[in-house]
């Protein structure tokens, strides 16, 4: 699976997707189980990035791809 996804360029599109939803579920689990005080959706917008650092996320992929197609980072 994780060729396919990095045959068809969207690696990236990929762990993003997979470290929101990670974080997301890791929140939901907290705020079940923690006194908050808050809704849900006022603890999620506190907690969880609503943007990701794009540059810093590509320089990642591209250092694993490099590494994966044998160079060096």
């Amino acid at each position: 699976m994780l060729d396919g996804i990095i045959s068809t360029g969207q690696l990236c599109r990929f762990l993003d997707k997979f470290f929101m939803l990670i974080s997301e579920e890791n929140a939901w689990e907290f705020w079940l189980h923690k006194e908050t005080g808050r809704s849900w959706s006022d603890f999620r917008l506190e907690c969880i990035p609503q943007e990701i650092d794009t540059e810093e996320l590509s320089e990642a992929v591209e250092n694993i791809e490099n590494i994966l197609a044998g160079g060096e980072c």
